[in-house]
């Protein structure tokens, strides 16, 4: 077991292990992580065995922001479709307030919760409690099975986190796409 230092919180995360979606590989639906420092990209690791995915995902908000993330990719179920077309809409209403009571409702529609990660929703960005995961997906994976299985532990008691199941969409109303945004993000920086 190594011990990581906690001081890592406070240093930015290594943006090399991350790639971006395609504008076609939207919606995204993944069970994971929400990145946030380099502490949690070290210690949050998932068994290669899972094929995990680093992204990153740009919050559909003026300005765009990167997140990132870690996971697995995952497939929903066909009777989840509607919820996947009603949470891209909502990217594109800016009349439409999503807050946790807002999103509880909608997410009640289908016998889901958020919980355990309400603190991670965001226009672009739809969480939901993993314990959901075999409700939603045909994913044979329980519990017990992400802490012991899919969770890569080498760092201890470090190495725990809470794992949700993501929704992530790139609509928005400025109808600004990943490539669009990288591009300006790269004449920004050239101009600079």
């Amino acid at each position: 077991m190594v011990l990581l230092d906690v001081n890592l919180s406070e240093q930015p995360l290594d943006v090399e292990e991350f790639s971006y979606l395609s504008d076609s590989d939207y919606p995204l639906c993944m069970l994971g992580f929400q990145i946030k420092n380099l502490y949690d990209q070290k210690r949050l690791t998932i068994n290669k065995n899972f094929n995990p995915i680093n992204i990153i995902h740009f919050v559909p908000n003026e300005p765009l922001e990167p997140k990132f993330f870690r996971g697995i990719k995952i497939t929903l179920k066909d009777k989840f479709l509607p919820l996947l077309r009603q949470l891209d809409i909502l990217g594109t209403n800016n009349n439409i307030k999503i807050n946790k009571n807002f999103y509880d409702n909608l997410l009640n529609e289908y016998n889901l919760k958020c919980d355990n990660c309400y603190a991670f929703l965001n226009r672009g960005i739809y969480p939901i409690n993993s314990e959901f995961l075999n409700n939603l997906t045909n994913l044979k994976i329980n519990t017990d099975d992400l802490y012991s299985k899919v969770l890569n532990i080498e760092n201890g008691f470090q190495s725990y986190g809470y794992f949700s199941i993501y929704i992530l969409s790139n609509k928005n109303t400025q109808n600004t796409t990943t490539k669009k945004f990288i591009k300006s993000a790269l004449n920004n920086y050239n101009n600079d």
